[in-house]
């Protein structure tokens, strides 16, 4: 599949499309709790090192239609790719500028829907096993994905949410230089963690 370019402006466009969606029907919204434990990872495993690139920056929503769980469900999440920190300031700064980007492209995001889900039960907690597909963008390009994660239902009005996938840079057209090519794995592995909370006035 060829990728495609960021539009910016169709995604906020969208944002304003799914508010006014929400408005007049009985959605449901959650929003990432900036007050909650969140990380998110970009793991790299490479021959000669390996680090991870960690930041608590995530922010976006999911929404779904009506009191029927996850009914016609959308969702956006982003991470700010500048607050990136892998432990050494002179690695922070290549990766933002040399591979990354950030000037131009400063977030990675994930937009879709969840598509499956199985209940079960977990430690006194009820957890979601979910299958999600959407569209994940990085360095102005966007590739059609599938990632698998889990929603646990820790009390009323709050999710924690869990997942984790990979991407290949070079799908995303991230140059890796061939010096570095034993220091940077083109395979990145992601992990995420955050927190929802409901947010429509219930």
């Amino acid at each position: 599949m060829a990728p495609k370019i960021i539009n910016r402006s169709r995604w906020l466009f969208g944002v304003w499309i799914l508010l006014g969606l929400a408005a007049n029907s009985l959605a449901v919204e959650w929003q990432v709790d900036l007050t909650k434990p969140r990380v998110a990872k970009f793991i790299s495993r490479a021959p000669l090192e390996e680090f991870e690139g960690i930041t608590e920056d995530i922010d976006g929503y999911l929404y779904w239609e009506d009191d029927s769980l996850f009914k016609n469900n959308e969702f956006y999440f982003e991470v700010n790719l500048n607050t990136l920190d892998t432990g050494i300031g002179l690695r922070n700064r290549h990766m933002r500028e040399r591979y990354l980007e950030t000037d131009k492209w400063p977030v990675a995001s994930y937009q879709g829907k969840i598509v499956d889900v199985a209940k079960r039960d977990s430690a006194g907690l009820t957890v979601y096993e979910v299958q999600t597909q959407g569209t994940f963008s990085v360095h102005g390009v966007e590739r059609d994905i599938e990632v698998a994660g889990t929603v646990e239902m820790l009390e009323a009005g709050l999710m924690r949410i869990k997942a984790a996938f990979q991407i290949e840079l070079p799908d995303y057209n991230i140059k890796i230089p061939q010096v570095m090519f034993f220091k940077l794995n083109k395979v990145i592995k992601i992990r995420v963690m955050f927190h929802l909370k409901r947010v429509d006035g219930e």
